[in-house]
């Protein structure tokens, strides 16, 4: 994959996690379900961002491509990547709001002017030395194999998908991730004051709203009920 700029990459990754990999199956299909317009659409940009370099299908020729149901793939790949997606976020988080914070704590300690008088003072040497928190931490990602067959399969379009979107991946700085303040799935800090992924704005607004002024909100309902009821009666 060719080096891909700082400001491509935050696009290619809004799109890849907050519209495909931190939807589930259901949301997806609520878009694409008997509307193979719109699944092509959907394809052409997932294939745009981790097949930018190779064709998609290695076995097929160009020509075989008609008739093809893109739902079906959207679907295949998401079921691909998105166990692997879910095991990376949740590592990420855990290391963002888990290690690092701990890892501050134990820094904080450390700087501390403990008085000889205090308990404290017997273990200042242990402070001083590094927690295992201190360390590096690495994570295992694991990729599901099925032997079932009778034999191991692994099927090399699914290898690269995987390859391709750990590259993608690759060297990115975790200050690009972060969580919705709404519904904590994860968005990518594409400007500065972004704390919504798409929708959930408009969603906590509203929830700040009801718990501000239920009184007031509960008759906007009303009156909104009433104004749809007339219409519905002329």
């Amino acid at each position: 994959m060719k080096k891909i700029s700082g400001i491509t990459k935050k696009r290619e990754l809004k799109f890849l996690i907050e519209y495909f990999l931190e939807r589930d199956q259901s949301e997806i299909l609520s878009n694409i379900k008997d509307k193979p317009d719109e699944a092509k659409k959907l394809w052409d940009k997932f294939d745009a961002v981790l097949f930018k370099d190779s064709f998609w299908m290695d076995e097929l020729d160009q020509e075989d491509i008609v008739g093809i149901d893109f739902e079906k793939l959207i679907l295949k790949y998401h079921a691909i990547l998105r166990p692997i997606w879910k095991q990376f976020r949740d590592y990420l988080f855990t290391y963002k709001y888990g290690v690092l914070p701990e890892r501050k704590k134990g820094e904080a300690l450390k700087k501390k002017n403990i008085d000889p008088s205090s308990p404290l003072a017997e273990y200042r040497e242990l402070f001083d030395q590094d927690s295992p928190m201190d360390w590096e931490q690495f994570y295992d990602i694991k990729i599901t194999v099925s032997f079932d067959p009778g034999h191991v399969t692994l099927y090399n379009r699914n290898i690269n998908t995987l390859k391709n979107f750990l590259d993608l991946l690759d060297s990115v700085p975790i200050s690009y991730f972060e969580r919705c303040e709404h519904c904590e799935k994860c968005i990518i800090i594409t400007r500065s004051d972004k704390r919504f992924c798409p929708g959930c704005a408009a969603k906590k607004y509203q929830a700040d709203k009801w718990k501000k002024d239920p009184g007031g909100c509960k008759e906007n309902e009303r009156d909104r009920y009433k104004d749809k009821r007339k219409k519905m009666v002329k």
